[in-house]
């Protein structure tokens, strides 16, 4: 029959090898899995990624979603925070030889974040039909505050600086190579 220890503060010796440390012994668990555990602020709580290599192109100034570039989380407790991590296989297209862009943006659900303006621009080059190419793995980073215990989404979205020259982006090109975005989302401690 299992015994029930109740106890409001455990602390370890004062003095001595071990001291101020409680020791939970090799080859034992502390198992928390039907209770709540209170980590300290600024610890990771729960961490969840996705990858994507879906090819798209995206030929608006309107900003659209990234394919595959959304990922959903639980925060467990209202006072955290989540860090988002994006890095993203891009690659801008021109017809003409003038200055083109690409604006992104991480949402949460229908939310803005935070925005960049002009996370790359153009730059000199020729791919093998005749257009002007820059090709970068960009990486967007953020700390939000929910304020909620709820399923919420955060996604990527992108759009081009200006259209005027044919100008587009094109995320996980694969050419010359496959290429390779993600998401990766991070609770942590409040």
């Amino acid at each position: 029959m299992a015994s029930e220890l109740i106890v409001q503060t455990l602390k370890g010796p004062t003095s001595g090898a071990n001291a101020n440390k409680v020791i939970i012994p090799s080859g034992q668990t502390l198992d928390m899995s039907a209770g709540t555990f209170t980590p300290s602020s600024g610890q990771i709580i729960q961490l969840v990624n996705r990858y994507s290599d879906g090819y798209q192109e995206i030929s608006s100034t309107s900003y659209t979603d990234a394919n595959s570039m959304s990922l959903a989380i639980t925060p467990t407790s209202a006072s955290s925070s989540i860090f988002i991590l994006i890095n993203m296989s891009t690659t801008l297209i021109r017809a003409s030889n003038a200055r083109i862009g690409g604006k992104a943006k991480i949402l949460r659900d229908s939310t803005t974040v935070v925005e960049s303006s002009n996370f790359q621009r153009i730059g000199a080059g020729t791919d093998n039909i005749g257009e002007n190419y820059l090709t970068v793995s960009g990486c967007l980073t953020a700390l939000d505050s929910p304020a909620t215990t709820s399923e919420i989404t955060y996604k990527l979205q992108l759009a081009a600086e200006t259209t005027s020259n044919d100008g587009r982006i094109r995320i996980n090109d694969s050419s010359p190579r496959t290429r390779l975005s993600n998401i990766t989302l991070m609770e942590i401690a409040g």
